[in-house]
């Protein structure tokens, strides 16, 4: 079985994760702590066996509604893919096979063949926590573990074990006293006593149920006693607890006498008054604030009608506020103009300074620039620059070519030097054409002197062929023969002289054929003649092949120099051209320093620049004129609107000469806030007056009515006055309150006693204290017989106990019968464990079958791995036994037991027995191996020898390693790894 993709949904940490194990060697799994190795391992096992609900809960992830994923597998060559989730199928698989099948958890169980996650974390998987379990490992946990690798699959033992020691500890356990066996002695034991005790009670019944009558019919008396004093008791208590009720009905009764019966009073008369007053008090408080205030508002209207201005005045003054904002406008606009015109007349100054021009302002005011002056500046400039630009280049390009004439000529003169005539090159041509004749005459004759050698030997296999062919032609001519002459056939002579035939004539044939071959091959053979040696050869081709190059480099070079002449007359054409063209552009120039005279003190590459620079200086220039036109116009309006303001001052008495503004326009808004105010405060006060007059009309109406009403109270109650009316108010709420309480407690009375007996309580004497001491007396009386009763009930049912004891005699032969049941059921009991003990025993003997089995396998193999981990260093592991644990003998003999082993060495020992284990079970279950960290002890070389061991089993195995250490992925063979 082999691992090929795990497609995480959410496990842990691992949330939307694929991890490809299609490695054929070894996959190194590399990840720092914390990086979920140890996650990723349990989610494999999880979809191999499943886990339970908690510790599913217990994996499932903080930042993902899923818990769960898919496994593809591949086992003998079948593809399937497992697929489980926590929250679906109570976590159970689903296998999804290539042919499109879904299959159940069951199928996959089925191709484990028996194996769970224990065993699977027994054999093919452990980790570094697990390395310390082989210090303590003895021989009973190394026989469970070996046990497991030869009945996986079979029969589940551990289960078989398990299921024996529960049921033998429910039969029975030494100092138990839950399980069967233990009860059943148990009740044995408890029956035997009472048997016993049974034995003994067969006496005194009969003075026993004399006893029981008379003690029956005291009993009788006591409760006939009891229930009257009971009765007596409760009585009591009822009167003691009304006793309070009685005397305060009686202290009512006494008051009511005292008050008339009749009494002429208005409902709720009380209520009605004072609610009336409350209502007229407010409106009497109102009604003389009302009075004070009327007062006071006609005082202050007169008052400000003495203040209040004219209105013609008031008006000529706002019409001068409202032309206080473009006075200040003025104002700003100038001050603002001011600093604007002296920044602009620096700016002008600044910039005809880095001129540096003979410029003033007049000029500029003077100076007009047309729209298409810019552009024909900006022409003539760059027309020089090309013009520049392109002189530059013609007189590169004339000392190129010049340069470029000098150098052909030199070089072709060269090559013509080093030329060879041309008869000295024929007479070396015809010499290699000789040479190559030679060798090819060479190569036929090694040719055929090649062929006539293979020749010779066919030669001698075809005679021999024909030999043999000529004498079993004659051999079966001959058996012909004699079989013609025994059965008298001409048939066979037929046959015999065909036979005879063909054989000599295969025979000449074959010796035609050799003659002319050999006449062929031994026939006069061209000899080359070569005077020239092999160096000599190699010097005239290198000199030939020299005297063709440079024929061909004086041919380019030619052409090089005619295509050089033709480029200087195209030069000279082009110098030309552009001397008429500076020529036209010097003429443009003249023109413009004639319309523009300063233009001549500026170099024309720079007019472009100065372009702008002039006209932004002509439009300060321009706009240097319109600042100063402003504060002329804005001044004489500022001076207009400050004699308005004198005028106006004047009229209302105030001087204003020789004061700022701002204090005159101060002084004119002061004068209409006040007469504003005025005005307001006036309409304010009017509107007040009238509203509190007319309020003082609605609290005089609303008096009248409410003292209406309370004279309709006065009459009704037969008074005069106020105070006649609380007297008699007080002595209605009395009797009211008296009736009440009367019929309160008439009706508490009445809940406890009948009428007649309460009525007549409330008649009589009663002492409280004589009340009390009888109920005491009676609750003592009460309490001793009582107790007496309760004594005697006791008596009463010991006694009849005894006697139905006795009566049920029967029981006694009873317990005997049940005795011997319960030793019967005791004797199938012990036989039932004796069974279940038998098997154990069996069980046992079958584990160290098993352990004896394969354990001298598993050991052989663990020393030859732990060999190799040590670099033979050790040869040999022995198991442990008893008490006694794992030992290891050294090359020279010596032995040591686990704990004298240092902790590399320990871990290299338990590494090698799993992977002896893993080996041993991988013949029957090839499932793959994993290891999560178990080498974090290794050193370099116990690395590399740990990775050649696991890249030795890869090739049967699949081998997944968990890793937090580099070295060992770098030290792999295998360098692709999976990086958490």
């Amino acid at each position: 079985m082999k691992f090929e993709q795990a497609t995480i949904f959410g496990f842990g940490k691992w949330v939307d994760d694929t991890i490809d194990f299609s490695n054929q060697q070894v996959t190194y799994i590399y990840g720092e702590n914390e990086s979920g190795k140890s996650t990723l391992h349990t989610f494999i096992l999880f979809m191999l066996f499943g886990l339970p609900p908690k510790q599913r809960e217990f994996y499932r992830p903080k930042t993902s509604g899923k818990m769960g994923g898919r496994l593809t597998v591949v086992d003998k060559g079948v593809r399937f893919t497992i697929e489980r989730f926590h929250e679906v199928r109570n976590g159970a698989a689903v296998c999804y096979t290539a042919d499109g099948n879904e299959e159940e958890e069951q199928w996959l169980k089925e191709r484990l063949k028996g194996m769970n996650y224990a065993i699977y974390q027994s054999i093919f998987s452990f980790s570094a926590n697990d390395l310390a379990t082989i210090t303590t490992m003895k021989e009973d946990d190394l026989g469970d573990v070996i046990l497991g690798i030869g009945m996986t699959g079979s029969t589940n033992l551990y289960t078989v074990e398990k299921q024996l020691d529960s049921k033998i500890g429910e039969l029975y356990k030494p100092y138990g006293k839950k399980p069967a066996i233990n009860q059943q002695l148990s009740n044995l034991q408890q029956m035997q006593e009472r048997l016993d005790k049974w034995k003994k009670s067969e006496g005194s019944y009969r003075n026993k149920k004399l006893e029981a009558q008379q003690i029956e019919k005291e009993l009788q008396a006591l409760r006939i006693d009891l229930e009257q004093e009971t009765a007596k008791r409760i009585k009591l208590e009822k009167k003691h607890h009304a006793w309070p009720i009685i005397q305060e009905y009686q202290a009512v009764m006494e008051r009511l006498q005292h008050l008339p019966e009749v009494l002429a009073f208005p409902e709720s008369g009380r209520e009605r008054l004072e609610k009336q007053k409350e209502l007229l008090l407010p409106l009497k408080s109102e009604n003389a604030v009302s009075h004070e205030n009327i007062r006071r508002l006609s005082e202050t209207i007169h008052s400000l009608e003495e203040r209040k201005v004219n209105e013609v005045i008031i008006q000529e003054a706002k019409d001068l506020l409202a032309d206080k904002a473009s006075y200040e406008a003025y104002q700003q606009e100038n001050n603002r103009l001011q600093v604007a015109l002296q920044k602009q007349q620096l700016h002008i100054e600044k910039t005809l300074e880095n001129l540096n021009i003979s410029l003033n302002e007049e000029d500029l005011q003077n100076t007009h620039l047309s729209f298409h002056t810019e552009k024909h500046w900006k022409h003539i400039k760059n027309d020089l620059d090309k013009l520049d630009l392109e002189k530059e280049q013609l007189d590169i390009e004339r000392n190129q070519l010049n340069k470029q004439r000098t150098i052909l000529w030199n070089q072709i003169d060269t090559g013509r030097e080093n030329l060879y005539p041309e008869r000295t090159i024929d007479e070396w041509q015809h010499q290699l054409i000789s040479v190559k004749h030679s060798e090819m005459l060479q190569q036929i004759n090694h040719v055929q002197n090649q062929r006539s050698k293979d020749w010779q030997y066919k030669k001698l296999m075809k005679e021999r062929k024909a030999k043999y062919i000529v004498l079993a032609a004659i051999s079966a001519a001959l058996i012909c023969l004699l079989v013609a002459i025994t059965i008298e056939r001409n048939l066979f002579l037929v046959i015999a002289m065909f036979v005879l035939m063909t054989g000599v004539g295969q025979w000449f044939w074959q010796k035609k054929s050799i003659a002319e071959i050999d006449h062929m091959l031994h026939s006069e053979k061209p000899q080359p003649s070569n005077n020239v040696t092999e160096k000599e050869c190699l010097e005239l081709e290198s000199k030939l092949e020299q005297q063709q190059q440079l024929k061909n480099e004086i041919r380019s070079l030619q052409e090089q120099l005619k295509t050089t002449e033709i480029s200087l007359l195209q030069w000279e054409e082009k110098q030309f051209q552009h001397m008429e063209r500076y020529q036209r552009i010097e003429n443009q120039m003249k023109e413009q320093h004639e319309q523009y005279p300063f233009l001549q003190e500026i170099n024309p590459t720079y007019w472009p620049e100065f372009f702008h620079e002039l006209k932004n200086s002509i439009r300060m220039s321009k706009q240097l004129q319109e600042y100063r036109d402003r504060i002329t116009e804005n001044q004489e309006a500022l001076e207009k609107m400050s004699d308005r303001i004198s005028m106006f001052l004047s009229k209302v008495n105030r001087d204003g000469k020789g004061k700022p503004i701002k204090q005159q326009y101060d002084w004119i808004m002061h004068i209409v806030e006040e007469n504003d105010e005025t005005i307001k405060q006036l309409d304010f006060n009017q509107q007040l007056l009238q509203e509190t007059m007319e309020n003082q009309y609605n609290l005089n109406e609303k008096m009248k009515t409410y003292e209406q009403e309370m004279a309709k109270l006065f009459t009704i109650a037969e008074v005069n006055s106020e105070e006649d009316f609380y007297k008699k108010a007080k002595i209605v709420d009395e009797k009211r309150t008296l009736t009440n309480s009367r019929a309160k407690l008439e009706s508490q009375l009445s809940a406890l006693f009948k009428a007649t007996t309460w009525q007549h309580y409330t008649q009589e004497d009663m002492d409280a204290d004589s009340l009390r001491m009888e109920l005491e007396q009676t609750k003592e009386r009460i309490s001793n017989l009582e107790e007496a009763l309760e004594k005697g009930r006791q008596t009463l049912a010991d006694r009849n106990a005894m006697i139905t004891s006795i009566e049920m005699s029967e029981e006694y032969s009873d317990s005997i019968h049940l005795i011997e049941q319960d030793k019967e059921k005791l004797n199938q009991l012990v036989k039932k464990w004796a069974v279940m003990k038998t098997a154990k025993e069996l069980l046992l003997r079958t584990k160290r079958s098993y352990r004896d089995k394969y354990l001298s396998e598993i050991i052989e193999e663990t020393s030859l791995f732990f060999a190799e981990l040590t670099g033979n260093r050790y040869q040999k592991v022995y198991p442990p036994s008893q008490d006694v644990p794992f030992k290891v003998e050294r090359n020279d003999g010596t032995r040591f037991t686990i704990k004298e082993l240092s902790q590399g060495t320990i871990d290299q020992l338990y590494v090698s027995l799993r992977l002896a284990i893993s080996s041993s079970m991988s013949e029957r279950h090839a499932l793959p191996f994993m290891i999560d960290d178990a080498f974090v002890h290794f050193d370099s070389i116990r690395t590399q020898r740990i990775i050649n061991i696991l890249n030795r089993i890869a090739k049967q195995q699949q081998v997944l390693v968990f890793t937090c250490k580099k070295e060992m992925v770098e030290a792999s063979e295998n360098k692709s790894y999976i990086h958490l």
